[in-house]
Formats: structure tokens, sequence, C-alpha cells
């Protein structure tokens, strides 16, 4: 059926095939490329049932999907459409058949204008603004090159949604393990990656082609990630998590050398003479693990002497910076940000520091690359609880347009890590899942009574914060889920009778009661003034544990996150970026006026307050470390741990000696704790392989057990062929 110059129209839904356009109450509505070639051959088979292999066969053809990318694309129509498929107004679904579009459609032809023949254009005379102009001039013409810029930008999305093919993916590796960090080599045949086959993470090659032989690299067992092939496909630059830096090897085996003593994320620029890097290191593999949230930077250090320099300066832009991608013309550096409790953002900057610009934020991104020609970046992004994927922006000039479109889902996993070939042609990540659940620990007089059990046991990606009641006997926790189930949980101490209490809320907190508990929300700031990314409102709620019903107790006007509390609620310690690097602050609900408690320069945060209410364990940076520091308020804080590596404090037991926290040594996470008094560390969990890690240990009243998160992520190379 020839729909060109068709427009079908129901209810208040418009939808233009000619310009691939859908309008719901006369607004634009974005859908992906392939739902929107859904949707229209389902208006234009309206009425009747379309089984699901015709549309397969009309929306894909020539390619092999499964019905649940049919299924995922119908999702989606319902969604922005508002429709239920429960009590369908528009797509009716045939169970184990397909699809029937039920509503009434109304069929509008147009024609197209034609071009009559205008006079000829030659070049506009040149003139000078009149006296008084001038003052006006200069916004009018910054609004205009913004309009222009977001026209073009949209006209970009229409022309790749209508005209570019859906990439075709393909698995590169098939580890049981974790296969991350992909990099081509410059003729794209082979990719470099790291991997965790033999225990440790090393540098491994692989052909791309049927049957493709595997080369193991670096086999010094110091956790090397991060390969970055040069451009002239010589040499192999990557990063030591054990000896620290960035680090260059011959591409055929050798032995390596160091070129910075710290820093990660090795770029090379497009001459092959220099490296892009962040000075902060990576801590967390997990599938939606935040990028660094400190005071990281980027640098550039030339490789054949080490010499560097600094490109960004801390906080400017706000939030630690992450993953620099050269562009093709070795001017610019485009770069995440990240931060506590703002998401992350994406950025681009000259590489002489000047020009920073602003791209585009809500969500969070990772590993930007630029397209081969340089008209175009992608970069991996979770959009929404359910909008995982890789993400296209327009360039214009040296400008990237935030109307960016995605061009490939990768739900339930995670994409992150992005190379793209020389050619432009493939782009390489890796597709990460986690699978997250609370484990109990039995002690004994402060040792190991029995092995680690599980008490938690599904698929939702994290199971954090557990917070056990005065009496031991319950657990609240928060579960961070792509279903409708994320939100404050409760449960029995072993795991027994949970149930989802509330949505909404996070880090919950038992109040001596146990009958109540205390927890907080972001808050969509109403100033019309106030800036769209910088602007944070957290509400605190005291809740019912029998009726979830709530109170507002205290509305925080700056950014927070990792909350503890004393006084049952009436002390809250908290992390804050307010003053640019994240530091320890306080408040009450008695005096809503936070107060900053540490000035670190680096990092100093996540505070846990001790049982009674006399001391403060908390986290601070030191270079690629991280240590335990004690303080009273009001005191300087004092290092407990020495160890290298990083070391998380969460909770204490119940005599208010001993800090237990998530330590990572040579890779591995473990439980453990150290003693304020004695200084003693005690490693308490037995885990040996860096591909899982421990997060929120939570010692009970009694003494008795120590639950936290353990987590398992599996990650492997795949590869999306780009078709025009």
């Amino acid at each position: 059926m020839d729909t060109e110059n068709q427009i079908f129209e129901f209810d208040d839904v418009s939808v233009d095939p000619a310009n691939a356009q859908i309008l719901k109450a006369g607004r634009p509505v974005a859908v992906e490329p392939k739902a929107f070639r859904v949707l229209l051959f389902l208006l234009e088979q309206r009425g009747r049932l379309v089984e699901k292999e015709e549309l397969l066969s009309a929306v894909w053809p020539g390619t092999f999907v499964t019905e649940n990318a049919l299924t995922r694309e119908i999702a989606l129509l319902r969604r922005v459409l508002g429709d239920d498929s429960k009590a369908a107004k528009y797509i009716e679904t045939v169970p184990k058949r397909g699809y029937r579009f039920v509503a009434t459609v109304t069929v509008r032809d147009y024609s197209s204008p034609t071009s009559a023949k205008g006079a000829e254009i030659g070049p506009a005379p040149t003139t000078k603004p009149a006296a008084g102009l001038h003052r006006v001039w200069l916004p009018w013409a910054l609004l205009v090159v913004a309009v222009a810029i977001l026209a073009a930008g949209l006209l970009w999305w229409i022309s790749m949604a209508l005209f570019t093919q859906e990439p075709r993916a393909r698995q590169v590796t098939s580890s049981e393990g974790m296969d991350i960090y992909p990099s081509f080599s410059p003729d794209g045949n082979t990719v470099a990656y790291s991997s965790d086959t033999g225990g440790k993470f090393e540098i491994y090659l692989k052909q791309l082609t049927a049957g493709g032989h595997v080369v193991q690299l670096t086999s010094d067992g110091t956790q090397n990630i991060q390969p970055a092939w040069s451009p002239d496909g010589e040499q192999i630059a990557f990063h030591s998590q054990v000896k620290g830096g960035i680090w260059v090897m011959p591409a055929l085996g050798g032995v390596p050398r160091q070129i910075t003593p710290f820093g990660s994320s090795p770029a090379w620029s497009p001459d092959g003479t220099e490296i892009a890097f962040q000075s902060d290191t990576p801590r967390d593999l997990s599938a939606m693990s935040a990028v660094s949230v400190g005071p990281s930077t980027l640098w550039i250090a030339k490789i054949q002497n080490g010499e560097r320099r600094q490109v960004t300066q801390p906080n400017v832009p706000s939030g630690g910076h992450n993953s620099p991608a050269w562009s093709p013309d070795g001017k610019y550096l485009a770069f995440t940000t990240g931060s506590l409790t703002k998401g992350t953002a994406l950025w681009c900057v000259a590489t002489d520091g000047s020009d920073p610009k602003l791209v585009t934020y809500g969500g969070n991104f990772y590993n930007p690359v630029y397209a081969h020609d340089g008209k175009s970046l992608y970069v991996a992004a979770v959009r929404g609880a359910t909008n995982f994927g890789i993400w296209q922006f327009p360039i214009f000039g040296h400008t990237v347009a935030p109307l960016g479109r995605k061009i490939y889902a990768t739900l339930p996993a995670m994409s992150r890590d992005l190379a793209i070939s020389a050619d432009g042609r493939k782009i390489a990540f890796s597709s990460v899942t986690t699978v997250s659940n609370l484990y109990s620990l039995p002690m004994s007089a402060a040792e190991p009574a029995g092995p680690p059990v599980a008490i938690t046991s599904d698929t939702r990606f994290r199971k954090a914060n557990p917070s056990f009641s005065p009496d031991g006997r319950r657990l609240l926790f928060d579960v961070f889920s792509s279903d409708q189930d994320g939100g404050v949980w409760i449960s029995d101490a072993n795991g027994a009778n949970a149930n989802l209490l509330l949505q909404s809320c996070l880090e919950p907190k038992w109040l001596a009661s146990g009958k109540e508990f205390e927890c907080f929300n972001g808050v969509k700031p109403e100033d019309r003034d106030c800036n769209a990314q910088g602007c944070v409102l957290l509400d605190f709620w005291k809740v019912d544990v029998n009726t979830a019903t709530r109170e507002r107790v205290l509305r925080l006007r700056q950014d927070g996150g990792f909350f503890s509390m004393a006084d049952n609620g009436k002390r809250l310690a908290f992390t804050s970026g307010k003053s640019g690097t994240p530091n320890v602050w306080t408040v009450s609900p008695d005096d809503p006026t936070p107060r900053q408690l540490t000035f670190d320069r680096e990092l100093s945060g996540f505070p846990v307050w001790s049982p009674n209410g006399k001391y403060l364990a908390l986290e601070a940076r030191r270079g690629d470390d991280t240590y335990i520091y004690l303080m009273q308020p009001g005191q300087e804080p004092v290092q407990l741990t020495t160890a290298r590596g990083d070391s998380w404090p969460n909770g204490w037991s119940p005599d208010s000696d001993k800090i237990v926290f998530a330590g990572r040594r040579n890779g591995v996470w473990n439980i453990w704790w150290i003693s304020t008094s004695s200084k003693l560390e005690k490693q308490l969990t037995p885990y040996t392989d860096p591909n899982h890690f421990v997060r929120y240990p939570e010692w009970s009243p009694a003494g008795n057990a120590i639950v936290y998160e353990y987590a398992e992520n599996r990650s492997n190379i795949w590869m999306l062929e780009l078709r025009r």
C-alpha cells in the first residue's frame, strides 16, 4: 500500500509516514525506527489479525530475529501512545498468534507542493546594523544558531530513522566470567580485550573470523585492563590495577613500559603520538557501576617521554571526568562526568582545555567514541529504568547536537566500553550483566561461624543498603529493578516473607521503635531560575512499617547521598559535592541547615555513625587508593586502614569497636573488619574471583550475623555492524 501521501489519525494521534513522525495531542513523540514501522504496518492492515510471522517478515525482512524483538517494539508503542495491553484501545494482542489494530482510523491524503521557479538568488548586500541595534543582535544571533543546530539535528534524526538499517549484532567472545574493554586493531580484523579467564585480568587478542584464534598478551597477574590499540597497530596501551598508571607494550607481545604513574582509560591520539586518560581508576566493573564521582580530571601524555599536561580542572565541569575519546581531527575530547546524586552527563572539550560544552544529561552515560568521519558521536547509556542501549548524536562543525537517537537496545544487559573500527563500520562493546543478592554471614565473637548463605535469590539488578530492625528479626533493603517492583523491601532476617513495602524511596534506616523507618527521595525543583542539572532537593520521610504511611521530616536543599543516622534520626551525616569535592556534611530535622564536617581536597565521604553515636567512620581517597578514617565531629579524622586498594565502610559491631567494610585487595573484593582500639584487620569472606563484588555490610544488633550485598558480573564482547 502506498502511504507516502497519507496521514493516519486516531483519537489525538497523527501518524505521518512521509516524515516518519508521530504526533500525540499535537506534540512529536519519539520512537525507534523499528517501532514506527511496526505501527505503520498495523495501520495499513487495520482491523484484521496480523500474524507474528507476517509482521516480523514485513519489518525485519531477511533478518533472523526472535519474537522478543517484536514484543519489545509493541510495548514501546503502547507506552508512548497511552495504550494498555489488558484493555487495548489501539493495539490488541491475539494470544499466541499476533496483533490487531482496533481503533477507528481516519486517512487523510495530501500532496507535496511543487516548487515554482523563483527569482535568481545572488549574494545578499552587505549592510551595517542601524545604531542601537548592536545590543540586541548578539542574543538573537545566538538564538538563531541554536535553533539551526536543533533543526539540523532533527532533520538528521529523521533521515537516519528512515534510511539507516538497524545494526546487525554478533557475539565475539563467550566467557563464563568477564571479557571486557574491547579495542579494534587498525585493520578491524582483530580485537584486544581484558579477560579474567585465568583468574586475573589479562590482555588477550582475538581474530574476528570464524574460529579465530585467541592469544594471551600479558601474564603478570597485575589485573591488566582497558587495552587500546595504537593507530599504527604496533602498540597496545593498558591500565594495570595493581601496578597503577598507563602502560604500553608491543602489540605482538613484549615487555611493557610505564607511560604515566597514575590514571586509566587510555585513548590514543589520531596521529599516535599522545594518549589521553583520566586521573582516577575504575573500582567497580558491574553493569551499572558509577563512573568516577571524585575529582577525576583529563590528562594527555606524550608517548615518547611520558611528558604530561592537564586538560580539565577539578569540577570544571562539575563532577569526575571520565573516559576521554579523541575527535578524528585531534582537536577535541568527548568525555562523561559523574556525580553522587546528579547522574552523569556527556561533554566535549578542546584538547587545550578550552571551550567545554555540555552535550546532554539525564541518565547514565558511558565511554563515548567518535564516528570515523567525525560527523557523529556514539555513547552507551541508561536513560530510564528499561532504556538501555547505544545512542548516536550528530555533530555539526564541532558542536554535538543534543538530539540523539538510540541505534541499539541492550536490555537486560548493559553496554559499556565502546570501541569503533577505523573504517567506522563496526562498534564493539562489553555486554555486562550483574546478578546481585543479599547474603548473611553467621558470626560468633567477631569471627565467621560458617559460610555465607544467600537470603535473597532473583535476577533484579541490585539489592543494597540492608538495615536490621532494633530487635534483629527483620530487614529493610533497597531493590533496584527494571520491573515495577523496585523500592524499599522488608523481610525476616533470614530473607523469608520478603515483600515490597514502598516505592520511590532510598536508603531505609530503622528507627528505635521498630515500627518506623526513615528514607529519602529526590524532588524536582520548582524554581524556574534553577539550572536543570545542578538543582537538587531531597525529602526525608518517616514511614510506618505496617501501613506505609509517611510523614516528611526534612527537606534538604543540596545534593547528598549515603546517609547515616544517629540519635534515632536526630542527626544525619551524609556525602555531598556542594563544595566541589565530595565531603562529609551533617544536618538535623531540628536544624535543617547543612554543615560541612570535612574539607578534603581528594574525597572524604560515605560516613557511618557508631552505635553509641560518638564516632564517624568514613572513606577518604589518597591517590589511587581509598582508606578508612575515624573521626569525632569537631576533630580531625584519623587514618585506620593502611593496605593498598579500597576500603569502603558501611557498619559497626554492636559494641562500637569494629568497623565492617567492603575491601578490595589485589583486585578482589571481600568483607573485612578493623578494630578502632587495636587497629587489627580481619578478612571475613573467602572470595577470590575478580568478577564479583561485595557491598553494604551491616552487623546485626546481637552481633551474630553480617548481611551484605554479593554480586557476580558476567560480560562478553559483542560487535555491531553498522549498515545504511
